[in-house]
């Protein structure tokens, strides 16, 4: 679907949710029990797609005010597409919007997390492609260039977000004592999402290993990556093995 294809059907959702939504609507005498039910549907199928790619934030705000901010969003942000699993990426930013959470702003972090978590299971499967590793022996560094799989995401954090959601899957009274040290602290931490198999796994990094991953994704070189994070205590023997059993890499080439 091209993009101006994709503005037009945007446009004519974000009509239609608005006329079944809206105030005058509702009101009306002759609105149909069918037309109610569809209403009632679509909230209650856009609150459930929000609940399952964004579990951390349910977990920190309840799902009262998610079903809030669900509703809103969708005036906002209606679908554009049919599947519902691929709305709502718009939740992270919107979050920083809403005053009510501007005592909580680890829960926008928190959403970002899950949404990458989500994209990444959903990203196509990918393996590297073993006989590119014949470059290391054949090629200069400064000539040979990683491709990093679709399925990997990384960023930096002011929050400890892999931490929260760790603990919002395992114990909600640690995680009120956590996010209680965070509004006092700001710790960050910066996170990579990876999928080895089928489950999206979650890692905490060094800001090395952070600004490696960047260079690599800005398209430079191994070589050229080593000369801008040295000195440092980085080793690229090392991390290649490890990176390979996490499948971050695509292949190696060269131009």
């Amino acid at each position: 679907m091209n993009s101006d294809v994709r503005q037009l059907v945007a446009q004519e959702q974000q009509a239609f949710i608005e006329a079944i939504f809206s105030q005058n609507t509702a009101e009306d005498k002759g609105m149909t029990n069918g037309l109610i039910a569809y209403r009632n549907n679509i909230k209650a199928t856009a609150a459930n797609a929000l609940s399952i790619i964004y579990p951390t934030v349910v977990s920190q705000i309840g799902q009262e005010l998610m079903d809030y901010i669900c509703q809103v969003l969708l005036f906002k942000q209606p679908p554009c597409h049919g599947d519902w699993a691929e709305w709502g990426v718009g939740l992270p930013n919107f979050l920083k919007t809403l005053d009510i959470l501007d005592e909580y702003p680890f829960v926008a972090e928190s959403a970002r997390l899950d949404l990458a978590v989500h994209q990444v299971e959903r990203a196509t499967n990918s393996w590297f492609e073993q006989d590119s590793l014949a470059l290391l022996g054949e090629a200069e560094l400064d000539d040979v260039f990683i491709k990093l799989n679709d399925s990997v995401q990384f960023f930096n954090s002011p929050f400890p977000i892999a931490n929260l959601r760790l603990i919002a899957e395992q114990d909600k009274a640690a995680m009120s004592a956590l996010e209680n040290a965070i509004c006092e602290n700001n710790l960050q931490q910066n996170v990579l999402i990876y999928r080895p198999e089928f489950k999206a796994q979650v890692q905490t990094i060094d800001a090395t290993e952070l600004e490696w991953l960047t260079l690599l994704s800005k398209e430079l070189s191994i070589g050229e990556s080593l000369d801008v994070i040295n000195p440092t205590n980085f080793d690229f023997t090392q991390w290649l093995p490890i990176a390979l059993e996490r499948n971050l890499l695509s292949k190696l080439y060269t131009f």
